[in-house]
């Protein structure tokens, strides 16, 4: 099989199997090499004194999870690429991971080289355990504040993001379950329990309903690598079972804006670690652990919900970038972009009628 080629960019010569997934993924998320070069540019250290031998013994080394540049048409390696990660799935006794098929879907579609869903998984796989070693935090269930220092104007402002939490709970049967706007959800919440207010999804942002919270839009505005976020609204007595998130490239933070009393009836438990929501106060953890969530009360239990880019050393950082670029561009994401956007349109619609 041939091996896409490591020496676009000189800097990335320092990073030989690096380079070659780099460039694999670079050409299943759609990136253009300019992109990539220009942040390669900006972030990749000075190349070391490796030999050119060592260097092709290395790219050999990873001819196992190599695409061949050529293997695929653009359109059809961008199409099949893209389908990375699947929806979250609930776990029976172990976590599971989601992969999405494209291939058997599609079987009448030509192949050559390469069969992508057995390298990309893969692929995705390999990057998850790299970032056991080279985040800036411990792998824990539960992570400290300190690597996300904007958390702490998000707290300050805590009351700013609920006051504009509670007017939307005013139309709180209007807004969409989870499972409506992600159908993925399906598996872990089938009932109206489990409500939703998008601002944000995989770094698609959702023009309408951030105007309609403008200081909540104003401090998710502030936040670096922000991905996803939420108004996330758990109904009296409802349980969400135990499941795991898709891909260990981003960071899960809950901000608790409406706690009922008493406070230890609403909890999360990852990792087999429990922990308990207090308002203004704020959460980070690591959502690829197992982990279920639970609301014991009478009264609805709401937190904003955010999903972060995990700090990681280059390159793994830009590896990790290129990923959640082509998660956003799946079906996946597309769909519940769709579904949004239509809830939005019939909000709109029914707001005006008030």
């Amino acid at each position: 099989m041939a091996l896409t080629r490591t020496s676009d960019h000189p800097k990335l010569a320092a990073h030989p199997p690096l380079a070659v997934v780099i460039n694999n993924l670079r050409n299943a998320c759609g990136i253009r090499r300019s992109t990539l070069f220009r942040r390669a540019e900006r972030r990749a250290p000075e190349v070391g004194s490796g030999s050119a031998a060592a260097r092709r013994g290395s790219a050999r080394h990873d001819r196992n999870v190599t695409i061949q540049d050529d293997s695929f048409a653009p359109d059809e390696l961008d199409r099949c690429a893209a389908e990375l990660v699947g929806p979250v799935v609930p776990v029976g006794g172990r976590a599971e991971f989601a992969m999405a098929r494209t291939w058997d879907r599609q079987p009448n579609r030509r192949r050559r080289g390469v069969v992508v869903p057995r390298v990309l998984p893969a692929l995705v796989k390999w990057i998850e355990k790299q970032m056991v070693h080279h985040s800036r935090f411990d792998d824990s269930p539960f992570i400290s504040d300190s690597a996300f220092p904007w958390s702490r104007g998000l707290e300050e402002n805590w009351r700013d993001i609920r006051a504009e939490l509670d007017t939307l709970l005013e139309h709180r049967a209007a807004l969409p379950n989870f499972q409506d706007i992600s159908t993925g959800q399906r598996h872990i919440t089938n009932d109206d329990h489990w409500k939703t207010y998008f601002f944000y999804g995989y770094g698609l942002r959702f023009d309408p309903n951030c105007e309609r919270c403008p200081r909540t839009a104003e401090l998710l505005s502030r936040i670096p690598g922000l991905k996803t976020a939420f108004f996330s609204i758990l109904g009296p007595h409802k349980q969400v079972p135990p499941h795991r998130g898709p891909y260990k490239g981003v960071v899960r933070y809950h901000l608790g804006l409406k706690i009922p009393s008493p406070e230890d009836s609403c909890g999360i438990r990852v990792g087999g670690q429990e922990a308990h929501w207090q308002e203004g106060a704020g959460m980070f953890f690591d959502d690829t652990y197992v982990h279920e969530a639970w609301n014991g009360t009478d009264e609805d239990r709401a937190v904003l919900f955010l999903d972060v880019v995990r700090p990681m050393a280059f390159p793994y950082s830009l590896i990790n970038d290129m990923v959640i670029k082509g998660i956003a561009r799946s079906r996946f994401v597309q769909e519940a972009k769709g579904n949004q956007e239509a809830w939005e349109q019939r909000f709109a619609q029914l707001l005006q009628r008030k």
